[in-house]
């Protein structure tokens, strides 16, 4: 790093290959330095649960605070499972990184099914960049190692969960129509807030820190104590953890898919790895690592992309409000109205100023405002619609976890009202003439609704004279019938 801030680029080969030699030649009877060749052994899972086992059972060992047991735990096995660098997980990972979702219960059980999701940001760099790595858990009946469990121990620990107090109301939660998860929520200043927390104060007034992060140093010396206690003979090293469990990817895996995981990126999978696999690593690592039963579906459910039946299509009128009243496009307009009103003083219309030289540079100038204008608008109204989305997937689940802890649930029977609103719609359809037109497929209901409303029902409405005795009102077709009667014939 010192020589990349240095030199403002990165080493090449030749310059690496100048330091491999300087290393060996120079450094090493300068400083005397250990040339021994260090013992790269493996830590296994029937090890990790070994020392899970003493870490809850035997330990005899005292912490400064019981918090840092329970982070040690799921540190070990996240790692554990997902053969990842420690340094991605001790020091960085914050509330943030984290998501808990919740999905539809399974085949015959009436609980709902929690996944989570792990994204690591602080990972190694390869060629200059770094890829952030997004891992899937689920629950799993070996209590032992199940990283839902401890996660979600220390998240209500914090009371970091909005809305949430008792884990139980996790598993209440009812997925509404048109929606295919609940992602819960964090409390907004403990999203930036680390997961693996230090300690601080001494004896009696000893506490766990806020925003300062556990460092690595202290990880490192519980892991050892806890080897120690264990009576392994080699002092341990979170790197015996990565190698253990990633002979085990690696059996399992694809080569892309384990060289993603392990955050290698060389040989003959650069350019897969780079350019062509997905953020989101779809496979069951404690299936792999634990033997754990595997729940591969709840994982490339955690893996698809976000969806949300409501989520808006269109600003509303205060969001275009909005983009009207931008300073940038409000002078572009007044720039273009300024030449439109130069053109008028002359008693010209853009047919008869491209008779004149003097209209035909004023239209010039008046298009090319106006194409910046509208250039600039469309941009406003696509990173407005974009941000809209954004919010309404940001907000959509914690509304819906309010709801639910509240005790509004999505009805059961809001299938059947969709049903009877389908029915009606297509009991006005066969009043209606139909023109030929492309058909495009419908996945849900609700679309199916709305389909048939705006497709057909809307646009072939015929014009009719209202029936009523004493009523001239000419209907624009049969979907506005009941308004009309609402507005024209409320006591009929």
């Amino acid at each position: 790093m010192l020589y990349c801030d240095t030199t403002k680029t990165w080493m090449n080969g030749a310059v690496l290959y100048d330091i491999g030699n300087w290393i060996p030649a120079v450094l090493t009877p300068l400083l005397d330095l250990d040339i021994s060749v260090k013992n790269k052994s493996g830590l296994y899972v029937a090890d990790l649960d070994l020392m899970l086992h003493h870490h809850w059972v035997l330990d005899k060992e005292v912490y400064s605070h019981e918090r840092l047991r329970v982070q040690m735990a799921a540190v070990l096995v996240i790692a554990g499972a997902t053969s990842t660098r420690p340094g991605a997980l001790i020091g960085s990972l914050c509330y943030k990184d984290v998501e808990f979702h919740v999905f539809r219960p399974a085949p015959g059980s009436r609980r709902a099914r929690v996944g989570l999701v792990v994204k690591l940001t602080k990972i190694k760099r390869s060629a200059g960049k770094s890829r952030p790595k997004k891992y899937g858990f689920h629950e799993e009946d070996t209590l032992l190692h199940d990283p839902v469990l401890y996660m979600e121990s220390i998240a209500f620990a914090d009371m970091a969960f909005e809305a949430l107090k008792d884990p139980e109301d996790i598993y209440h939660f009812v997925i509404p129509p048109g929606s295919d998860r609940i992602i819960l929520s964090w409390k907004p200043e403990w999203r930036d807030r680390p997961i693996f927390r230090a300690l601080q104060g001494r004896g009696n007034n000893v506490g766990v820190a806020l925003d300062k992060a556990l460092q690595y140093k202290t990880a490192r010396d519980c892991l050892i104590g806890l080897g120690r206690a264990v009576g392994f003979e080699k002092q341990l090293e979170w790197y015996d953890l990565r190698r253990g469990s990633g002979k085990k990817l690696h059996k399992a895996l694809k080569p892309e898919e384990a060289n993603q995981s392990m955050g290698h990126t060389l040989g003959d999978t650069t350019t897969y790895v780079r350019f062509y696999t997905t953020d989101f690593i779809e496979v069951d690592f404690q299936e792999i690592v634990f033997g754990s039963e595997p729940q591969r579906d709840l994982i490339h459910l955690m893996g698809r992309l976000l969806r949300n039946g409501d989520a808006p299509t269109r600003l509303t009128d205060e969001q275009k409000m909005e983009i009207n009243l931008d300073p940038k496009l409000s002078k572009m307009r007044q720039k273009r109205d300024r030449v439109r009103a130069e053109i008028r003083k002359q008693g010209w219309t853009d047919k008869t100023a491209k008779l004149h030289q003097l209209g035909r540079r004023l239209l010039g100038r008046h298009n090319s405002y106006h194409r910046q204008a509208e250039s600039h608008r469309k941009r406003l109204h696509d990173q407005r619609l974009s941000q809209a989305i954004q919010e309404f997937h940001a907000l959509a689940h914690g509304e819906e976890i309010r709801r639910q802890l509240n005790g509004i649930r999505p009805s059961e029977n809001e299938l059947h009202q969709l049903r009877m609103n389908l029915v009606r719609e297509l009991a006005l359809l066969c009043k209606l003439r139909e023109s030929p037109r492309r058909r495009q497929a419908e996945n849900d209901i609700d679309g199916l609704i709305k389909h048939i409303r705006n497709r057909h029902a809307k646009r072939n409405a015929i014009p009719f004279h209202c029936p009523y005795e004493r009523c001239s009102g000419i209907v624009a077709g049969a979907v506005y019938f009941a308004d009309h009667c609402k507005r024209q014939h409320p006591r009929d």
